[in-house]
């Protein structure tokens, strides 16, 4: 019979806060894209939420594999 790990929760936080980044940048590019809502994405605040939340998707993506 195998033993079940323990989650790590930092690495579910981590992912938690990266999903919630995407969801938002989502939602600006949407607004923009679909209901010509005058949200730029491209620079500023949300240019560095959508690249952050991307990053810290791979990272933890690369971590996960590591320890799995």
């Amino acid at each position: 019979m195998e033993t079940k790990r323990k989650r790590i929760w930092e690495i579910d936080f981590l992912r938690g806060i990266a999903l919630v980044l995407m969801i938002v940048f989502h939602v600006v590019f949407d607004l923009n894209d679909i209901y010509d809502y005058p949200i730029y994405y491209g620079s500023g605040f949300f240019y560095y939420i959508g690249k952050t939340s991307a990053i810290l998707f791979m990272l933890l993506s690369g971590v996960s594999c590591f320890l799995s």
